[in-house]
């Protein structure tokens, strides 16, 4: 599913893919807290890269990712 599409009291666990320019998609990490994650990941995008967080096209939206389930054990 597209990040955008998850609800933001889910705790399943998800693999969290984004796409590269050439088409091929990269597991980047497996949260069961993906706007958690999302929230940190473009908090230290913005301190530690691109310290102007009004640059455009800095911060990640949800829609950026996909997401797919993971069966935890």
């Amino acid at each position: 599913m597209n990040g955008s599409e998850w609800y933001k009291n889910d705790t399943s666990y998800y693999a969290v893919y984004y796409t590269e320019s050439n088409g091929d998609r990269v597991l980047d990490v497996v949260t069961n807290n993906f706007g958690g994650w999302l929230k940190e990941t473009n908090k230290d995008r913005v301190d530690e890269d691109h310290p102007n967080a009004d640059d455009v096209g800095i911060k990640y939206d949800a829609d950026d990712f996909w997401l797919e389930d993971v069966e935890m054990f």
